[in-house]
């Protein structure tokens, strides 16, 4: 795995550095004629030719390290299927991506257009080609922002468990505090629950410290409120309170400074104002002179941060009231303590639900060109099924019936691409119906491949590859419309309740898939039993179908009940 990383990077590094390249030499593939000069050849007569020929000659070179740079995708992808077969689909994907977007020939029109000296026209395509290139290498890095979204997802659902546990112990408190509890213990644990409270909120700060550095030069820390719109989570870690990384060492200050006194009072209220004025702030003036703005400079920028260290604060004075037997007093500042945890919980919760449509962005579109890579290949069988079909069965040769064999197993790689879909997807835990309709399809899959390795390629076949087809075609179609879906919802503004763990699609496309299942078996039923009214009627192999048949009505009746009762897939 080691070697398969150190493949992974270097071409991911020669990618970024072609897409950082100059503006009059960005990258593209080799032209189909004329071979490329070495490099020490292009360095050499370029200073005995004109800057155009130059320029063209340096464009080839890098046309010829693009070129170089796919093949070793390639390659890399070979070497990981068996260990790394996520990653290897990845490479794979870039690949295909390149030729989709024509890179190769972009680059050698390049060069021609800077071989006829027409720089205008050369310096359009070359936007248009570091855009291309921009997006591939996004493709490229997309494993690893997976891998970060899974660790900031579960820190921050560590961060909220925590959060959650302060105001339970924040309402006990408050209760004895209500009900006449002995007012020193009360402080004493007031104090070690602001103390808890403001470890929590370095630790926030440590971590988002980290992110902010290890996202290092690569253009994503761009500087953004903390509370930008949920509708732009994607690809910047820094926009997020966990990763934001701005509260420096202000917040640490916050933390082990300014324990206790008026002077504190300022700090607490601006850090509430953003939608919570809270009953016990009227006690605390403003320091006078700059020690005010002093304090408003040093208060974390992360919202987050912001309402841990008002609840802090909040606490503080709690404490300060219970060692004077304020008891009253002491219960209001309370009451904002929680109120600032609670808001504090409620940011939480916004960023693992920003996190989370991230990540189901992602997902949906690596599973739309999963799914589509296999209508790709079904759709070549069935048209191979069919062209042997039409031979008439005693001129068969040997050759028809290698053909017939070489089919089954290419059906069974798509069986095996369907299995590893089917395990990311358990590993999501958030889809039913969906999960349900790629195992119908993959067992109709293992159906084709043996029936296909028996030689058999007549109507039952063709059959189940057509409903193959169409299974494909409609997982596609609700993926394409997920993502539209998506896409609306983070362009609202997140309404009351929203859940912070969305599914991955939602109960409507889960019914439409279930619909899509049942009348995938209402066709088939008709079609077995026009064979059933025929001569096939006590055929082994449709005896068989039918009681697979029955099977999968069971299976949907089972997911529509776990849809109505909320369970979902895998329970």
């Amino acid at each position: 795995m080691r070697n398969h990383k150190a493949w992974w990077i270097g071409p991911a590094v020669l990618l970024a550095w072609s897409v950082g390249g100059t503006a009059m030499a960005q990258e593209k593939q080799v032209p189909a004629k004329g071979a490329v000069a070495p490099e020490a050849t292009v360095s050499k007569i370029a200073r005995e030719i004109d800057p155009g020929e130059r320029l063209a000659l340096q464009q080839q070179q890098l046309a010829a390290k693009y070129q170089r740079f796919e093949e070793v995708l390639l390659r890399v992808a070979e070497l990981a299927a068996s260990e790394d077969p996520d990653r290897a689909a990845l490479l794979r994907r870039t690949v295909a991506r390149s030729k989709e977007d024509m890179i190769g020939l972009q680059l050698g029109e390049l060069v021609e257009l800077l071989k006829s000296n027409r720089l205008a026209k050369a310096v359009k395509n070359q936007d248009a080609l570091h855009n291309d290139l921009a997006r591939l290498l996004e493709l490229l890095l997309s494993e690893d922002r997976h891998k970060k979204l899974d660790e900031r997802k579960a820190r921050v659902k560590e961060w909220i468990k925590q959060v959650n546990k302060l105001i339970k112990q924040q309402r006990a408190v408050q209760g004895s505090t209500e009900s006449g509890g002995d007012t020193t213990r009360n402080a004493d644990l007031q104090a070690k629950l602001a103390d808890r409270t403001g470890d929590l909120s370095g630790e926030m700060r440590s971590a988002n410290e980290e992110a902010k550095q290890a996202e290092g030069e690569t253009g994503e820390g761009e500087k953004s409120s903390a509370e930008g719109e949920p509708s732009e989570p994607e690809g910047d870690d820094a926009k997020k309170p966990t990763g934001d990384g701005k509260s420096s060492d202000a917040s640490g200050d916050g933390e082990k400074k300014s324990d206790t006194g008026d002077s504190e009072s300022s700090d607490a209220g601006d850090a509430s104002k953003k939608g919570s004025p809270s009953p016990g702030q009227s006690g605390g003036q403003p320091s006078p002179g700059g020690d005010s703005q002093d304090q408003q400079d040093s208060r974390p920028s992360d919202p987050v941060q912001q309402r841990l260290e008002a609840a802090r604060q909040q606490m503080r004075k709690a404490q300060d009231r219970l060692e004077k037997a304020l008891r009253e007093e002491a219960v209001e500042e309370q009451e904002a303590a929680l109120l600032a945890l609670e808001q504090a919980k409620a940011e939480l919760e916004k960023i693992l639900r920003q996190l989370r449509e991230e990540e189901i962005k992602r997902m949906l579109g690596a599973l739309e060109s999963r799914f589509r890579e296999m209508l790709d290949l079904q759709m070549a069988i069935h048209e191979d099924t069919i062209r042997l079909d039409n031979v008439p069965r005693d001129q068969w040769r040997r050759d028809e019936e290698i053909q017939a064999g070489r089919l089954g197993s290419r059906e069974f790689e798509i069986v095996t691409d369907a299995d590893k879909t089917l395990a990311l997807l358990r590993d999501d835990g958030t889809a039913v119906a969906l999960p349900e309709a790629i195992r119908q399809m993959r067992e109709d899959m293992r159906q084709v491949g043996t029936r296909l390795a028996e030689t058999k390629v007549a109507e039952i076949t063709q059959g189940i590859e057509e409903d193959i087809i169409t299974a494909l075609e409609e997982i596609i179609a609700a993926l394409e419309k997920a993502q539209q879906d998506l896409e609306s919802k983070q362009q609202q503004p997140p309404r009351q309740g929203q859940p912070s763990d969305p599914p991955l699609v939602d109960q409507l496309a889960e019914l439409k898939m279930i619909r899509a299942l049942q009348m995938r078996v209402n066709r088939r039923t008709v079609r077995f039993s026009r064979i059933v009214d025929g001569e096939g009627a006590a055929s082994p192999d449709l005896l068989e179908a039918l009681e697979e048949l029955s099977e999968r009505e069971r299976r949907i009746y089972r997911v529509t009940h776990d849809i109505v009762v909320g369970r979902p897939e895998g329970s």
